[in-house]
């Protein structure tokens, strides 16, 4: 959008514009690096998104600090599966707006699935989410979100990919990520995860950082 500035200059003092940047969408993106010609933004990708002695299936826990590109209604996840929605841990937002989902499938059965609403999905949210055979704990913000206390498990070493989307490869998470941890084998308190720095957590637990 012009704003109308202008600079005759003063023989003196020079005007340097560095990096500007045209962008067709209602919303700002970060620098995209161009040379003379238009440039698409290309999604980014997970590369070695972990393997099955990364990830425990039956028990874990994953930690997320991020925020969607934009409230637009549109689902935005990222998942812990098998490389399909047989087996998977979703998180991310559906197609009501600032409503945050949960959702865990073992065996092509929905074992748990939940949403909760948060102030706006475009601010930073922090989530953390919690799995074991004695059930689940979802975290939104420092809050206890929901508690159950049944869930059934994949077996072990079936969870071995996360991807910025669902587990088939759609639906892909746009927005930003400032943290995401995945602790397998940990029964901390979230409380307790939630104070420690990022530092903190490397050194302290046994952590894969994503």
């Amino acid at each position: 959008t012009s704003t109308g500035q202008s600079f005759s200059g003063n023989g003196l003092d020079g005007l340097e514009v560095c990096m500007a940047q045209v962008e067709a969408l209602p919303y700002a993106t970060s620098y995209i690096k161009t040379e003379g010609s238009t440039v698409t933004r290309e999604a980014d990708e997970v590369s070695n998104g972990g393997q099955s002695q990364d990830f425990d299936s039956q028990i874990g826990q994953i930690m997320f600090q991020g925020k969607s590109h934009r409230n637009d209604g549109s689902e935005k996840y990222f998942s812990i599966s098998d490389g399909s929605s047989a087996n998977e841990l979703l998180i991310g937002y559906g197609s009501t707006q600032n409503q945050l989902d949960f959702g865990f499938t073992q065996s092509s059965s929905s074992e748990y699935s939940d949403s909760f609403n948060v102030d706006d999905e475009t601010d930073f949210n922090k989530v953390a989410f919690e799995y074991s055979s004695g059930g689940i704990k979802a975290w939104i913000n420092g809050v206890l979100a929901d508690e159950n206390f049944s869930l059934t498990v994949p077996g072990a070493n079936t969870f071995d990919t996360f991807n910025f989307s669902d587990g088939v490869g759609s639906n892909n998470y746009y927005g930003w990520t400032r943290k995401l941890f995945y602790l397998p084998n940990q029964t901390e308190s979230m409380e307790e995860l939630t104070a420690f720095t990022q530092d903190e957590l490397i050194s302290t637990f046994n952590l894969t950082v994503l």
